[in-house]
């Protein structure tokens, strides 16, 4: 944007509010012109915030500092001491109460024996957040996928298992191979989200024909639930 003078017209971080923090206590910063040694009034001032980094402060407003290297956590004292602590992640739930809870650890291989290969069917519920290849350069092992791919597509077949990519999030990865203009691949499917239908209609029906509806899943159940379920649908 520019003003009619031709002047640029940017967004800037503008402090709206803020605090000073000395020995894990606040205090009061008074604001002075260097040029004049007056004293300026906060209100009258705008504060262009140019770099910024996130700092861990415990409820006493401590500086808490994190070795990733090492793992550890120490608290910053007064007289610039290091104090090693503790800290561990907390889940509230729903009654407010708290529990610990460890971080998922970065998968790097995807688990799939026999028993986790489900109808192909068993990936509609889900709605697909991204999508990955699986291929090689080797000609062996480009064989050995496309046999693989043949016989899955043959059972009419996906394999599925959970994934994480660290963190606290889980998902599953759906392994679905693909065939198109005479070539193949394998693909890798990540989703932990079902649609919301906001939309769903009575059947207009004088009798209404008895089915068996699906479960709403609050969250993701175990592979091996998934997979029994989508084999009784079968029998």
């Amino acid at each position: 944007m520019r003003t009619e003078e031709g002047l640029l017209v940017t967004n800037k971080r503008v402090v709206e509010a803020r605090s000073f923090i000395l020995n894990g206590k606040k205090i009061q910063a008074k604001i002075v012109n260097a040029e004049t040694g007056e004293e300026l009034p906060a209100s009258q001032l705008i504060e262009l915030l140019e770099h910024f980094k996130y700092s861990l402060l415990d409820e006493n407003l401590c500086l808490i500092e994190h070795d990733a290297k090492k793992g550890v956590y120490e608290r910053v004292l007064e007289d610039g001491s290091r104090q090693l602590i503790e800290v561990f992640n907390v889940q509230v739930l729903e009654d407010g109460k708290e529990q610990p809870v460890a971080r998922f650890k970065r998968a790097n291989v995807l688990d799939l024996d026999e028993t986790k290969w489900v109808p192909s069917l068993c990936i509609e519920p889900f709605l697909i957040q991204s999508v990955y290849e699986i291929y090689s350069e080797n000609l062996a092992v480009q064989r050995n996928l496309y046999e693989e791919a043949e016989k899955r597509l043959k059972a009419d077949q996906i394999g599925i298992t959970s994934w994480s990519w660290g963190g606290f999030d889980q998902c599953y990865a759906f392994v679905v191979p693909l065939v198109r203009e005479g070539k193949f691949v394998w693909l890798v499917k990540f989703t932990n989200e079902e649609p919301e239908y906001q939309h769903l209609t009575d059947i207009p029906s004088k009798v209404k024909i008895p089915f068996k509806e699906a479960p709403t899943l609050e969250r993701l159940p175990p592979v091996q639930l998934l997979v029994a379920v989508d084999r009784r649908r079968r029998k």
